[in-house]
């Protein structure tokens, strides 16, 4: 059981959507053994009471962990590679662009997998203000 806390981007490019982020783990909070860069592909559903989001891709991660040695001490042992990720995210919005939600998430790899949940905060950049109430199909009257 590990304490951890990371940092996404979540972006779109016309209608594909994609996560960028990192995390670090730890026995105590800001003291980490693993860390992770990841980079995903997903679906996201956005309206105005709730943001629901799922991402896959992969991940680089690094860390160290103590090994016994014969002399009864820990040793540290460090890795690093390359593995898998997924999460799936529901936010509700206390208001339009902000929110509060929980993240469902998991990471494989050949060292270190994890499962976990996490909450977090929503910040969104969607809001543009009040539309106006503009129609292309019909021409404005002339200006007299």
């Amino acid at each position: 059981m590990q304490q951890g806390i990371g940092l996404d981007f979540h972006f779109h490019i016309r209608r594909q959507y994609f996560q960028a982020g990192f995390g670090i783990s730890g026995d105590k909070a800001l003291e980490n053994n693993h860390s992770q860069l990841k980079f995903g592909y997903g679906y996201r559903k956005e309206t105005t009471k709730y943001n629901f989001a799922a991402f896959a891709g992969p991940t680089l991660f690094y860390g160290v962990y103590g090994v016994l040695d014969t002399g009864n001490t820990y040793k540290p042992e460090f890795y690093q590679g390359v593995g898998g990720y997924g999460c799936v995210q529901i936010a509700t919005k206390l208001v339009y662009d902000i929110g509060i939600g929980a993240e469902l998430f998991g990471e494989v790899n050949h060292k270190q997998s994890l499962v976990g949940i996490r909450f977090f905060l929503f910040f969104s950049g969607a809001y543009r203000g009040a539309k106006r109430n503009y129609n292309p199909h019909v021409r404005p009257e002339p200006k007299k």
